[in-house]
């Protein structure tokens, strides 16, 4: 009861009981907890039309129509021939090279012609080619437009336009726009001011490697599309291959993941790659996401063209380790396709040895496959990674191109718990050496964790965690409370009793923290001395 604003005290011993009865409890939970999420999915676009203007956002007649008369053709023929000589070269990289840059400085007056009326704008058009390029990248400076201004790339082969590009979407070094497919892309301008645009070319990624053509892929590789197991076949739609800018506009392939913020209403764009993958040169910005690269059945090896497929592109890293080899990063959208979209759940828990496992990823860029194992070993020391997961594969490997694919743990319903960083070059053959190593979900949590759990990177105040309402505002100190979770109460059968315990009164110790502050009080007092346990531990 409350009179005139007062909190009521307590009144009798067994009141007080249950008091600090709970407050233990709480403590347990924060100890013992393992902090988790569950999938969740979008609906498939079932409609013709939705899929088609979720892939247009330019109508495809419309793009189709800037083909029709194109200002200036520029050719690049640094690589002409070279294809073959190119994907030997660059075949024993960490992560799969695809594409060798040019740099370029293309201003406008050299890449366009006069420009021409187009229902309320001017429009400027360039052809820009690769010899013998069997798919291109195009880097531009758009710094330089203004608000009536507006760039898109088109991509002939479909035809299909990527954009509208404003200046808010330039990135220090130049935007590298939409992957192509084939050897030319043309790039328009659009503006509503009398002045022509001002933007440059600063360079090319020649893609060297047929991106729908898997000629060295293993044959023990498994389609994605023989799987069976419901769960798999849901979580596969939220694997992405990426095309990402390495050093001097080359470029390279991996995988990556949605993941789930279960505290709120909305699909937040989040995905989880290896730290390798978004190398600084390339920038969030700059890595393109293509979703659904899959065959069509089982026994097939019929993947579609990168142009007819859903795409996303990064906006900012949220939370990265290069220690553990692991990023989270924010996309600008995530579109829904024929599958659905999963956004997939992820584990804090130690994985234990012959675990079942499974890996779904893009070998040697090839189209999607799933790969089964067992966990190998646990708080491994990898190359430069630590604190990494050893996968022995029992059917189906991974391969450059693989790198950066989740890490699925069949006990918890198959959520994630790493990302792959690296391993030896596998066979069908020898499969005792076919290992790999993942980085550690429940290692990086405490850095992802405000973007996975709560509203918009925040605690959520709807949140049923009494040890977030309590310390909201002080990460060290929660960080110090799972240190001692983790290292020196997480193996106790009484702690996981308590736990049962906790979470059956969490959401009222998560309300009862947040609206008194006299408990509120209590419960950091309490929790302190094991919060300092914590910090000797870490």
């Amino acid at each position: 009861m409350r009179s005139g604003g007062t909190e009521a005290a307590p009144v009798v011993g067994t009141r007080r009981f249950r008091s600090a009865l709970l407050v233990c409890l709480a403590i347990a939970g924060i100890a013992f907890a393992q902090p988790a999420a569950d999938h969740a999915s979008m609906a498939p676009l079932t409609s013709q039309s939705r899929l088609t203007s979720s892939i247009h956002p330019m109508p495809s007649s419309e793009a189709a129509s800037y083909l029709q008369s194109i200002g200036r053709v520029h050719v690049v023929d640094t690589f002409t021939g070279l294809n073959s000589f190119l994907r030997e070269e660059d075949a024993e990289f960490k992560m799969m090279r695809v594409g060798r840059g040019v740099a370029l400085s293309w201003d406008a007056d050299f890449l366009f012609d006069t420009g021409a009326p187009d229902a309320g704008y001017t429009s400027y058009s360039a052809a820009i080619v690769s010899t013998d390029a069997l798919g291109l990248r195009v880097q531009v400076d758009l710094s330089q437009l203004s608000n009536e201004d507006e760039a898109w790339v088109i991509d002939p082969t479909v035809p299909r336009a990527f954009g509208p590009f404003e200046a808010s979407d330039h990135v220090e070094g130049g935007r590298w726009l939409p992957t192509i497919d084939g050897d030319t892309a043309v790039l328009i301008l659009r503006t509503t001011a009398s002045i022509r645009p001002q933007v440059e070319v600063v360079g090319i990624s020649h893609i060297y490697r047929d991106l729908s053509v898997a000629a060295k892929e293993l044959s023990c590789n498994i389609n994605i599309e023989c799987e069976t197991n419901p769960t798999l076949a849901s979580v596969a739609t939220g694997v992405g291959v990426m095309v990402v800018p390495v050093g001097n506009g080359d470029a390279a392939l991996c995988s990556g993941a949605l993941v789930n913020n279960p505290d709120t209403s909305v699909f937040e764009p989040l995905y989880l790659t290896s730290w390798h993958c978004v190398p600084s040169a390339a920038g969030p910005g700059n890595v393109d996401i293509i979703w659904d690269y899959r065959a069509s059945a089982c026994g097939t090896n019929d993947p579609p063209s990168f142009s007819v497929l859903p795409r996303s592109s990064g906006v900012s890293i949220m939370a990265t380790d290069n220690v553990l080899d692991i990023t989270l990063l924010e996309l600008d959208q995530v579109p829904s396709g024929p599958f659905g979209r999963t956004f997939l759940g992820w584990e804090t828990g130690t994985p234990q040895l012959d675990e079942a496992l499974a890996s779904i990823h893009f070998p040697d860029g090839a189209h999607m496959r799933i790969s089964q194992g067992e966990v190998d070993g646990v708080d491994q020391s990898s190359g430069s990674f630590t604190l990494q997961t050893k996968v022995q594969w029992i059917e189906g490997v991974t391969e450059p191109g693989s790198s950066g694919s989740p890490l699925l743990l069949a006990s918890s319903n198959y959520r994630v718990i790493g990302t792959l960083s690296n391993g030896p070059l596998h066979s069908c053959v020898n499969t005792a050496g076919n290992v790999d190593w993942y980085s550690s979900f429940r290692d990086f949590f405490p850095k992802a964790e405000p973007f996975l759990k709560g509203n918009g990177g925040t605690t959520s105040t709807t949140s049923g965690c009494a040890a977030s309402k309590a310390f909201n505002g002080d990460p060290e100190t929660l960080q110090q409370l799972r240190a001692f979770r983790d290292q020196a109460l997480a193996a106790t059968a009484p702690g996981k009793l308590m736990i049962k315990m906790y979470y059956g009164a969490s959401p009222f110790m998560a309300r009862w923290v947040e609206s008194s502050p006299i408990v509120r009080s209590t419960f950091r007092t309490v929790a302190t001395p094991f919060a300092y346990a914590g910090s000797k531990l870490r």
